[in-house]
């Protein structure tokens, strides 16, 4: 099994360190390109974005998951496409208005209606990206499924950049910055959209899809989009009411820290679907063994990361023209929340296997607004180091109540000493 979990994580491995490399680059790029105040606004663009977009992609991500493998596995490749088509639709539903939530935020705080425009235009985009995501999973297509916006989009907006400041003709500010991420993100979508054989002429062939699959993709969408919002949030919030520039300041320790859990990813990728046929065969010896040998793999590899990021501060923060002093403090408090998180293992992935997801859209509701309101206390103090602290104990909060749930529920716990012994399963693993 061992074998197995290291060949099979090891292609997702690979991209999730290239679009790793390619978020650090661009903030790290940007921050040195832009003028500070308006690298504080990107900061909290891309923040606002993403959690529109988990809001706006309303679960619809893990639903394809869910549903497509097994349509596509006995051939049926028109209730396949009828599946993503309908999750479309309810992605087009959902993103408007709530992308023009997000646009709006930045006409009110006095951005301007330029911004206004590319934050409603980014988040309907990165929505429909997110949901597409899980239909490219489904066919194995892990490139586009991380690739359009993980990957694509800020690597077309740092070539952009670059071409902007060799010719000399146009600024490289905000409006500029963020209407590149329109144009290239709306190629990279469009492309995802054709690679996955959806055209416009899907959406007159094929229905919606019943009401299960929309409560269902709601208790998602809370999960996902409370995940989101507990890494954003704090860059949100800062910029909000302490400043721009404070926001700056942050915005590399809050991307760095994610470094420390980035294998995560990769390995629920892999493990999802196994450990969902496991538990749905009754395989229970297996999945804890499984559940066991990922966790482990991924707490190792995150203290390792944590340690190097810490000590290895002074050696990366001149990449970062917003890394301060006080940027090494912020990567201490968030590095230790994701080290702690590693250790509580995948209960999420348990949990919708299970088919408690209900349960992890209630959980994922309450801490989102706990969150909230302990992020927005911390920021009406004014100090950027409570914040952090608010931040990481809420989000480590959250994914303790999932595993504490996921125990009592399953019988799961993140590390099972007796389940190192070999399974009975194990030669399936191939």
């Amino acid at each position: 099994m061992l074998t197995w979990l290291l060949r099979a994580g090891s292609y997702t491995i690979l991209l999730r360190v290239f679009a790793v490399f390619v978020t650090l680059s661009f903030v790290s790029v940007m921050s040195q390109w832009m003028d500070k105040g308006d690298y504080g606004w990107l900061a909290i663009l891309l923040s606002i974005t993403n959690l529109a977009a988990a809001i706006g992609g309303f679960g619809q991500s893990e639903l394809m998951v869910r549903e497509l493998p097994s349509l596509l596995a006995e051939k049926q490749v028109d209730q396949a496409k009828e599946q993503l088509v309908s999750a479309s639709r309810r992605v087009f539903l959902i993103s408007l208005p709530i992308g023009l939530l997000a646009g709006g935020y930045f006409v009110i705080t006095g951005a301007g209606l330029m911004m206004g425009t590319a934050g409603f235009m980014i988040s309907v985009l990165l929505s429909f990206s997110l949901a597409w995501s899980g239909a490219a999973r489904s066919h194995g297509m892990y490139l586009w499924a991380l690739g359009p916006k993980d990957i694509f989009w800020r690597l077309g907006m740092l070539f952009l950049a670059w071409l902007a400041l060799m010719t000399g003709f146009i600024k490289v500010d905000l409006v500029f910055v963020a209407f590149s991420a329109v144009a290239v993100l709306l190629t990279a979508v469009g492309l995802q959209a054709r690679k996955l054989g959806l055209r416009l002429r899907d959406f007159a062939r094929f229905p919606a899809q019943g009401e299960h699959d929309f409560h269902t993709g709601k208790d998602l969408m809370l999960s996902v989009a409370s995940n989101t919002a507990q890494s954003t949030l704090d860059v949100i919030l800062i910029g909000a009411f302490i400043s721009a520039l404070a926001a700056a300041e942050y915005f590399p320790a809050n991307r760095i820290a994610l470094l420390a859990g980035f294998f995560s990813l990769p390995f629920q990728l892999v493990v999802g679907p196994r450990l969902s046929r496991m538990l749905r065969t009754g395989d229970t010896s297996g999945a804890k063994r499984l559940a066991t040998l990922a966790t482990a793999m991924v707490s190792f590899a995150s203290l390792a990361v944590a340690v190097f990021l810490i000590i290895g501060f002074d050696f990366y923060a001149s990449a970062f023209e917003t890394a301060t002093a006080e940027t090494r403090h912020y990567i201490v408090i968030l590095v230790s929340g994701q080290v702690l998180m590693a250790l509580m293992g995948f209960p999420g992935i348990v949990l919708i296997a299970t088919g408690e997801q209900k349960l992890l859209a209630r959980q994922g509701l309450t801490f989102f607004v706990l969150g909230c309101l302990t992020v927005y206390a911390a920021a009406l103090s004014g100090s950027v180091t409570l914040v952090a602290w608010a931040a990481m104990l809420s989000v480590v909060g959250q994914k303790l109540a999932m595993t504490l749930a996921t125990i009592r529920k399953t019988g799961i716990w993140p590390l099972h000493c007796s389940a190192i012994r070999r399974s009975d399963t194990d030669e399936d693993f191939t």
